[in-house]
């Protein structure tokens, strides 16, 4: 429970910030709704498995369940992976996270 002056930010606003933020770097619009993409993955997951809504509750072993879960089971140039764990490992220090 958010007491004075304490608030909790959605997974969702966590990621128009982060989209946000590709923007103001001038990451080209593939990249960034590439970016977006991914993490929107992320966020599916921990809303499926965890039952999380809110980036603080978002703790480093569930990030770590996730990447393992992404991990490729084939070969690189065979792989359907669509979340490279550079761009997560980036955003979640970018919110502080990990």
């Amino acid at each position: 429970m958010a007491g004075k002056g304490v608030f909790f930010m959605l997974l969702a606003t966590v990621k128009d910030e982060f989209v946000f933020h590709c923007q103001s770097r001038n990451l080209s619009p593939k990249t960034t709704k590439n970016y977006g993409r991914q993490i929107q993955y992320l966020f599916n997951y921990l809303a499926q498995e965890y039952q999380i809504t809110h980036i603080e509750d978002v703790k480093p072993e569930y990030i770590k369940a996730f990447l393992l879960k992404m991990k490729p089971k084939e070969p690189l140039n065979n792989r359907l992976c669509p979340v490279p764990g550079r761009c997560i490992s980036r955003y979640l220090h970018l919110v502080k996270v990990v």
